[in-house]
C-alpha cells in the first residue's frame, strides 16, 4: 500500500467528523506555508519536508468540508509563539490572518470558558489550552496532536479513539521510524 493509500484509508475512519489541531501542528503547518510564500523564515517546531506535506493533505482533506476546528486559546497560543518569529512576526500574522478566519473557532463559555478548564483535574497537567483539547475530545472531533503525553492520556484514560498522535500517523503513512 503505499501513502496515499495508506493516508486515505486512515482517513476513511473520521468521516463526517471536524479535525482539531493542536497548537504544535497548527503552528508549524502556518509557517510552513508562511515560509512557501516568504523564505527564510526561522521555523520554531518546524516539520520535515514530508512531515508537512502529510499535515497539509490531512488538513486540505477536512477544510473541503469546512471542517477544521480551533480554539481561542490555541489561536492565542499560536499568536504568542509567532514573536519567536522577531523581524517576520507582522508578516507572518499579516500571512496568517485569512487562514484563521477561515478556521471554525469554537468558543462556548460555559464549556471551555477559562474558569471552568482551570477546575478541571488534568488543568495542572496540561495547561488551559490543551485542556480545552481535552474537553472537547468527543467523538464528533477528529483531533490530531504531535503532544505525545496528551495522546496518550486522551487515548488510555478517557478512552478516546478519535486522538491520534502525529508521530503515529507518520510511521503509518510515511513508513518511517522516528
Amino acid at each position: 500500500m503505499n501513502e496515499d493509500e495508506s493516508l486515505l484509508r486512515f482517513l476513511e475512519k473520521f468521516h463526517g467528523k471536524r479535525l482539531l489541531l493542536d497548537t504544535n501542528l497548527l503552528l508549524p503547518y502556518f509557517i510552513g506555508r508562511f515560509d512557501r510564500f516568504y523564505s527564510q523564515v526561522p521555523s520554531p517546531g518546524s516539520l520535515q519536508e514530508e512531515e508537512f506535506v502529510l499535515l497539509a493533505r490531512i488538513i486540505r482533506h477536512f477544510e473541503k468540508a469546512g471542517r477544521v476546528l480551533t480554539t481561542p486559546h490555541l489561536l492565542t497560543e499560536v499568536s504568542n509563539i509567532s514573536e519567536r518569529l522577531k523581524q517576520n512576526q507582522t508578516a507572518f500574522l499579516l500571512f496568517i490572518r485569512s487562514m484563521i478566519r477561515d478556521l471554525d473557532e469554537r468558543f462556548d463559555a460555559r464549556r471551555i470558558g477559562a474558569a471552568r478548564l482551570a477546575g478541571q483535574g488534568c488543568f495542572s497537567q496540561f495547561g488551559l489550552a490543551d485542556t480545552a483539547i481535552i474537553d472537547l475530545a468527543y467523538n464528533s472531533i477528529f483531533i490530531l496532536t504531535n503532544d505525545q503525553p496528551m495522546a496518550r492520556y486522551l487515548q488510555n484514560e478517557k478512552k478516546r479513539r478519535n486522538v491520534v498522535y502525529f508521530g503515529d500517523l507518520k510511521k503509518r503513512c510515511l513508513h518511517a521510524y522516528y
